[in-house]
Parts: structure tokens; C-alpha cells; sequence
């Protein structure tokens, strides 16, 4: 087995990105004209998290690849680490919809059907088809099941490693032809996802992956420190270009933001260092602790907040500070008193005998 180490540097990333797509939708949701709308861009916080779980994914389980005995065990941790709490907050924003109606007789979530079809779809992660704004009842999750769908890609890959170059050397050309339009194919949300060349992006997040567990990552630290300035420079260029609508190249998340934050990640690995003693280190480490509670819970807590704090007449301005605080806040609170011992019990439950050791990275 490959020598593994703890990437907090990652930790970080992963907090970064949830705080990049929450300042997005406050941007959006409170005033889109505030900042002219530029920070509504970090959408493109999405396509950091893909990156991330392609090479979390990968460097943790990539040992297992070829041992069909390993399959099970795989599956459900990432199930595990996906559903329960998606579940439990999916839950809780249908059961604060029920009072407001009941109470007020408005609607907190105004964009979905419910029904017990569509609501079955959404525990499910059944893509949605969010070009026309059908999103499911937590809007964010819409990227859950591009999650679970790598996982699945992934898992197939542990039962049948002998094939596993060609199952993605398939799904790369299938992804080429899906995009440039050269395959028809059924007017079907699963196999536009399946097809999506955001998919990419978890590659790109597995190949920086073997590279690492390979050792082939820059040990020269002016190098590692010009890549991360490459990285962060194409990432400006490219947010620049979408806010601008300039259209200076096509329209591909996967190579206008994907490749950026790849190149970022590839950087920070390089520079990795194994202490955290720094305290503003540690509170971003936290932060990536806790980003899947503060990515679930934000867009609806963005709604609710603004519903009351616009009543106060604050300044925009520090409407949407007060509210991006608030809502790291209480995300990293649901992470500490919910998420994280909820993740313990069942985790115990599955595994009683289990001895805890320490992740290399936290997914």
C-alpha cells in the first residue's frame, strides 16, 4: 500500500469552495445588482468541490481498485457519507415549509412540485434539470447526484479493475460526443448528467490523485508557488470572462473553471506542509470540516434571513455581510452538534468493532 499523507491544505479548499457558492447565492438571492453581481460567478464553486472529490475519491480508495471483495465496503461509506445528513436537513426545510404555509400562507420553497413523485426523486438524487430551474427541494443538491454518480463509476471500476481503462476511455468518448452534438440521444436528465462534461472534473481530480500517490508532484517550491499563481490568474481570467460575458473562449465549466482550481490543487499539494499550528489555519480546517452542513443549509437559510432582516432596513452591504457570517455560523454549528455525531452513530452502528484512525483527507 502507498504511503499516504494528511492533506490539510485540501481541508481548506473544500472550506473555500462552500464559502465561494454561499456568497454566490447571497449575492444572487439578496440583490443581484450588489458588487454589480460579480461574486454570483462563484458558482463556480461547484466545479472546485468536483475537483476535490475526484481526488479525495481516488487517493483514499484507488488501493482497492480490482478487489471486487472491497466493493461493498466502498458503497456504503460513500453512501453513508452522502445521504443521512442530506436526508435529515432535506427533511427538516420540507417540515419549516409546512409551518410557514400553514402559519403565513406562503411558500418557503417556491421552486419545487410537491409531490410524491418528486419528492421520492429528491431523497433519490435523480438529476434535475436545473436549465429550465427545476431543482430539488435543497437547490445545492443538484450537484449530489453528479456526486453519486462518480461514486457509482468509481465502485464499478473496484468490481472490475481489468476494464477500468476502457469504462472511462468509454465514458470520455461518450462525454466528447455527447458535447459536440455527434451522438442522439433521449431527452433524459440521468443521461445528461451521466454525459455532462462537468465529469471531467473528477478526472482531472484522479489523475492529480495518482500523481500524487506517485510522487510526481513539484518539490522545487518556486515552481509549486508559479502553478498556484498560474492557477489563481486563469481562475481571475475566467470569472472575469463570465461576469463580463465576454466570450474570449467557449463556454466549458470543466476547462474555464475546472482546469484553473485543478492547477490550484495540484500547487497546494506540492506545498503541503504537515503542521497546523497556524489559528487562522485551523479555523479554515474547521471550515472544511464542516463545508457539506454549511453547503446544504445556506441557500434556504439565505431565504429565511433575508425574509427577516429586511424588515430591520439595514444597508445591503451589511445586509449580505451579516448574513454570510451568520450562515458559516450556523453551518459550522449543524456540522458540530448534528452532521458530525449523527455520522458517528451510524458509523458505530455499521462498524462496532472498528478502531478509529485518522483520514488522510476528511470526505
Amino acid at each position: 500500500m502507498l504511503n499516504k499523507k494528511i492533506f490539510y491544505n485540501l481541508q481548506i479548499c473544500r472550506g473555500i469552495a462552500a464559502l465561494i457558492v454561499l456568497i454566490a447565492h447571497a449575492n444572487l438571492i439578496i440583490d443581484k445588482n450588489l458588487f454589480s453581481g460579480f461574486f454570483i460567478i462563484g458558482w463556480n464553486g461547484v466545479d472546485f468541490f468536483f475537483v476535490l472529490s475526484g481526488f479525495i475519491v481516488y487517493y483514499i480508495n484507488s488501493q482497492y481498485l480490482g478487489q471486487a471483495n472491497k466493493f461493498s465496503n466502498y458503497l456504503k461509506k460513500r453512501l453513508i457519507r452522502i445521504f443521512p445528513i442530506y436526508w435529515l436537513y432535506t427533511l427538516l426545510v420540507i417540515l419549516a415549509h409546512v409551518a410557514l404555509l400553514r402559519v403565513t400562507g406562503s411558500n418557503l420553497v417556491n421552486w419545487f412540485d410537491f409531490n410524491t413523485l418528486n419528492i421520492l426523486k429528491t431523497f433519490l438524487l435523480y438529476p434535475t434539470n436545473t436549465s429550465i430551474n427545476e431543482m430539488p427541494i435543497i437547490p445545492v443538491a443538484w450537484t449530489l447526484s453528479f456526486e453519486l454518480f462518480f461514486y457509482i463509476i468509481f465502485g464499478i471500476c473496484i468490481l472490475l479493475k481489468r476494464y477500468y481503462p476502457y469504462i472511462i476511455g468509454f465514458w470520455i468518448i461518450g462525454i466528447i460526443l455527447f458535447n459536440i452534438h455527434l451522438i442522439d440521444v433521449p431527452d433524459n436528465q440521468f443521461i445528461k448528467m451521466a454525459f455532462s462534461d462537468k465529469n471531467y472534473e473528477f478526472l482531472f481530480g484522479c489523475f492529480i490523485a495518482q500523481l500524487a500517490l506517485t510522487n510526481k508532484i513539484i518539490t522545487n517550491r518556486f515552481l509549486a508557488i508559479l502553478m498556484l499563481f498560474l492557477g489563481i490568474s486563469l481562475l481571475c481570467l475566467s470569472w472575469i470572462n463570465e461576469f463580463q460575458n465576454l466570450r474570449f473562449f467557449p463556454k466549458m465549466d470543466a476547462i474555464n473553471f475546472g482546469l484553473p482550481y485543478s492547477l490550484i490543487i495540484y500547487a497546494l499539494i506540492s506545498l503541503e506542509s504537515s503542521r497546523i499550528e497556524n489559528r487562522i489555519k485551523k479555523i479554515f480546517v474547521f471550515l472544511g470540516d464542516a463545508s457539506y452542513s454549511i453547503y446544504l443549509t445556506h441557500f434556504i437559510g439565505i431565504i429565511l434571513l433575508k425574509s427577516i432582516v429586511s424588515k430591520i432596513g439595514l444597508n445591503t452591504y451589511i445586509e449580505f455581510t451579516f448574513i454570510v457570517v451568520i450562515l458559516t455560523v450556523i453551518g459550522s454549528l449543524c456540522y458540530s452538534y448534528i452532521e458530525k455525531p449523527l455520522l458517528k452513530h451510524i458509523n458505530n452502528w455499521f462498524y462496532p468493532k472498528s478502531v478509529p484512525v485518522k483520514l488522510v483527507v476528511v470526505n
